[in-house]
């Protein structure tokens, strides 16, 4: 679901990779969740992407041409505060390409697969999830700032068993739909 908000507040989204729509500015992820792309106008030209990955092949990018003022305006809105590679249009619509045909090596999906083995070892629900959330994090990449790309919120513990099983079986499948 995609969040509306002003350009100028779109950076925490950014960062949090959270999908988004704003004044002719918005973000989406891919359908296998390598790939978190901000576009300015259309799809035509990619802004910011984020793709899971390990040193070159993933992490922040940023597309450093010049199109417009107005999309000059929507990078200085959406450039992430962590470290980012500069690279042209062309080679940022190059890397989310090939990043988008990559998925069978993602380790979360792996995570995911052993974490649904949650269900046949525990009876008990609160044992399931200690189990699947367990396995998530551990197989949970790192962004480039080194925090996991899967992180759960603060008051996780605080939470009913039925809304954390939701919750994490919604992790798997989305994670598992690539399969």
């Amino acid at each position: 679901m995609s969040i509306y908000t002003q350009n100028r507040n779109a950076r925490r989204l950014v960062d949090h990779r959270e999908e988004f729509h704003g004044s002719n500015l918005f973000s989406k992820w891919n359908s296998k969740r390598t790939v978190y792309t901000v576009y300015s106008y259309g799809y035509h030209w990619p802004l910011v992407a984020w793709v899971l990955g390990i040193g070159r092949a993933g992490g922040w990018f940023v597309n450093v041409e010049k199109h417009s003022q107005t999309t000059s305006c929507h990078l200085t809105h959406t450039r992430p505060t962590a470290d980012a590679v500069e690279v042209g249009t062309d080679e940022l619509k190059q890397i989310i390409r090939q990043r988008n045909g990559q998925s069978e090596s993602d380790p979360l999906r792996l995570g995911a697969m052993v974490a649904s083995f949650g269900e046949v070892l525990y009876q008990d629900e609160k044992e399931k999830n200690a189990w699947k959330k367990r396995m998530l994090s551990a197989s949970s990449p790192k962004d480039p700032t080194g925090a996991p790309v899967l992180f759960f919120p603060d008051d996780w513990e605080t939470l009913p068993e039925e809304e954390k099983a939701r919750r994490l079986n919604k992790v798997i499948e989305t994670a598992r739909d690539n399969e």
